[in-house]
């Protein structure tokens, strides 16, 4: 048999983040004896059919997180155009507007940890963002500990603020994600670097 030096793009893995999805693909030359063309056909049909199975997994885990996160992000948009009819100057509807939606958003990020922190998504988003992550929902945790026993805490207005719309540029993140996902498994049945726009 003679030696076949061809060209392979294998999959070398995925990396998630809140931010987006990196899909890691790399460009190979192996030697590989012809009469193993067939089995190697094989091994890379099982590496994309193991690859479909973790963007399936991770697809239902986003859905999960974006049913918890729904309600509170309909709630974020409507709820200024409500308070508007009770409060009349901008100043007190800002307050009272950010004020509910951040008491909103610490119940939400603490129905969400769990299911993020256990899910398999969580594992393959890079480790530096992986531990922001950790840190964000620390934080949140800490100020929701600190208003249960500390009648006088306050947090900052800004502050707040910010929660509140990192968790919306959560739930977006997430549709995006779901939306790419998607497209992803309804693009057939070859995953190439062409169909994950790369």
């Amino acid at each position: 048999m003679v030696n076949n030096s061809k060209k392979k793009l294998q999959f070398k893995g995925i990396s998630f983040s809140l931010f987006g999805v990196q899909v890691g693909w790399e460009l190979t030359s192996k030697n590989v004896l012809k009469a193993d063309d067939k089995i190697d056909d094989d091994v890379g049909l099982f590496e994309e059919h193991k690859f479909r199975d973790k963007i399936r997994n991770c697809l239902k885990e986003l859905y999960i997180l974006r049913n918890n996160l729904s309600n509170f992000y309909w709630t974020f948009n409507n709820l200024e155009q409500l308070l508007s009819a009770k409060y009349n100057d901008e100043e007190n509807l800002e307050f009272h507007f950010i004020n509910e939606c951040y008491i909103r958003a610490l119940e939400v990020y603490n129905n969400i940890a769990g299911i993020l922190m256990g899910s398999e998504y969580f594992l393959f988003v890079k480790n530096e963002e992986r531990k922001q992550i950790l840190e964000s929902f620390d934080y949140v945790m800490l100020q929701q500990i600190l208003i249960e026993h500390d009648d006088e805490y306050e947090i900052p207005v800004d502050e707040q603020r910010e929660i509140v719309e990192d968790l919306i540029s959560i739930y977006r993140n997430i549709d995006n994600q779901i939306d790419y996902f998607s497209s992803m498994l309804l693009e057939g049945d070859n995953v190439t670097a062409q169909s994950l726009k790369l």
